[in-house]
């Protein structure tokens, strides 16, 4: 199949009071951050449409290798922009997305999910949602070309699109609801591209639906997630600044360390689902959250919390790690092999915890606060 993109940066950006897509996200400029979406989604090329400041947009477009198609009428509206994109598409075009330029934060992994999914169904038009709540960026077969072209624009694309079938696409990506219209939204754009690898609590939410994590599962982890803020806090209180772990990251981990709780070693299941969501600061945490292997001298991570604090939560009430693996270990009593391994993770999980102790001075079992 061979897909391409269309990014819309026609617009004068009057809400904004300066040009979105020449605006710095990270080390690079919106423009480029839809560009390269399109493009590690699996787009073959990027058609980027110029119109207000045209060159300064066009000298962009063409720094991040993406093809330039000016609108001469881009101020008739957005429309007129998206029939300038699909006039210049390959006529070998199977399909096009249309994103406009101030969606930036869109993850990569959404784009090549919508991209699978039209190579298996085929449906006219495939759209991510959030919760429910379509986004950007449509997915369009190329059969829907002449309709496009022969729209008078009545209600811009989505009066087109409404007339066929559409197949939407549940995705843990808020990005494709948010876009940049105003300075606010443009400056919480900035701030969560620093921190795009862990996911928003509505993220979370989204993750716990497609995995179809069981209610009791989220409950404990949300009670981990507790317990593992708070040894960060006291690990945190305890080093210098720049040796300190992150609140944020070991939160979201924690919230999700069971999230593919039920399948064959779900924490390797778990940890596979996030990074092909693109989460990859988290998936490592949660693929190690069942041991511990932490070398002698290595400092203490958001990894090792987030497994401590899963080793003293059983279901939402603080354990020991005597109880915690000595349940687990009478379970197997019967299977020596099975004895020796779990009394081995067992060792390497108070050593862990005499290290963390030793450390901040903080008893984790007695003094961990309990989930609110």
């Amino acid at each position: 199949m061979k897909i391409y993109g269309i990014v819309v940066a026609a617009g004068y950006s009057s809400r904004m009071g300066r040009l979105k897509a020449l605006l710095p996200l990270g080390q690079r400029s919106v423009l480029e951050r839809t560009v390269t979406a399109l493009r590690d989604g699996g787009a073959l090329d990027v058609f980027v449409v110029t119109g207000h400041e045209a060159e300064r947009v066009a000298t962009a477009a063409q720094s991040c290798e993406a093809q330039v198609v000016h609108n001469p009428n881009f101020d008739s509206g957005m429309f007129s922009s998206i029939q300038a994109g699909v006039q210049a598409l390959p006529k070998d075009c199977d399909a096009f997305f249309v994103l406009p330029v101030d969606i930036p934060l869109i993850r990569p992994c959404t784009i090549r999910a919508l991209a699978m999914n039209f190579c298996e169904r085929k449906a006219p038009v495939s759209i991510p949602c959030f919760q429910g709540q379509e986004g950007h960026p449509p997915l369009i077969s190329a059969t829907l070309i002449p309709a496009i072209l022969a729209h008078g624009g009545t209600r811009g694309l989505r009066g087109v699109l409404s007339k066929f079938p559409h197949a939407n696409l549940e995705m843990p990506d808020y990005g494709i609801l948010h876009d940049l219209d105003t300075p606010d939204q443009y400056a919480w754009a900035k701030k969560r591209f620093t921190q795009r690898e862990i996911p928003l609590p509505e993220e979370v939410t989204a993750l716990w639906e497609l995995a179809g994590t069981p209610h009791n599962t989220r409950k404990h982890c949300k009670a981990v997630a507790e317990c593992a803020c708070e040894l960060a806090k006291w690990l945190n209180a305890s080093r210098t600044a720049h040796d300190t772990v992150s609140p944020e990251l070991i939160r979201a981990a924690a919230l999700l360390h069971d999230v593919a709780k039920g399948q064959r070693s779900h924490e390797r299941a778990g940890g596979t689902l996030l990074a092909g969501y693109g989460f990859l600061q988290i998936s490592d945490i949660v693929g190690a959250h069942k041991d511990s292997f932490l070398p002698e001298h290595a400092p203490i991570t958001e990894k090792e919390l987030v497994f401590l604090a899963d080793k003293i939560t059983r279901g939402t009430e603080r354990v020991t790690l005597a109880e915690r693996y000595d349940a687990t270990l009478e379970r197997w009593a019967h299977d020596p092999e099975a004895v020796a391994a779990i009394s081995a993770r067992k060792a390497r999980a108070q050593k862990l915890l005499q290290r963390f102790e030793h450390e901040t001075g903080f008893c984790a079992h007695e003094q961990c606060a309990s989930p609110s």
